[in-house]
């Protein structure tokens, strides 16, 4: 699946659900904080090393098939949530996690987030810990590597233009 170039309102990517050959690129995300079903984040994705039912699934027998990217998508939320990882984050399960994502912007009036669910509890990685996490596990620039965080929203004209772009659309006269 190649999704690319498309604009997604009130909900973002469901990214690395036992996916193989998945990539996301130059997709708008605008406000999944404001979904009806709750605030969401830019990506939900199901992370950390699979479990028995995913070896069974998978044609190797073993981790998630790679291959899954996310790269230049744009979102723009209040919450700051990146991704939502259902699974655990951190450096032995990011090695079976298929989303390696780089060269994204997020604007957001707060911090761009990762939130987690670890053998702990809930725990949340801001964009420089996340891409620390990563190179610690020997997958540096994948975490969110060239990715920038723009603190201000931009105006809702500046969003109907980034969504035209990624349409196709010729911009209004």
């Amino acid at each position: 699946m190649h999704s690319v170039g498309n604009v997604l309102i009130y909900g973002g990517l469901k990214a690395c659900w036992h996916s193989n050959n998945q990539r996301y690129e130059n997709n708008l995300i605008v406000r999944p904080d404001l979904g009806r079903l709750g605030p969401q984040a830019c990506s939900g994705c199901i992370a950390g090393a699979p479990d028995r039912l995913s070896y069974q699934q998978t044609s190797t027998g073993g981790h998630w098939p790679k291959n899954e990217s996310k790269h230049g998508d744009v979102c723009v939320t209040e919450t700051g949530e990146m991704y939502g990882f259902s699974g655990a984050c951190d450096t032995a399960d990011l090695n079976g996690t298929a989303l390696y994502a780089t060269n994204s912007t997020y604007y957001s009036s707060v911090a761009p987030t990762v939130a987690c669910n670890t053998k702990g509890g809930a725990v949340s990685f801001n964009l420089s810990e996340w891409n620390a996490l990563w190179a610690s596990a020997g997958l540096g620039g994948g975490g969110e590597g060239g990715s920038v965080h723009i603190p201000t929203a931009p105006t809702t004209a500046a969003i109907a233009d980034m969504a035209r772009e990624r349409l196709g659309l010729k911009s209004k006269p």
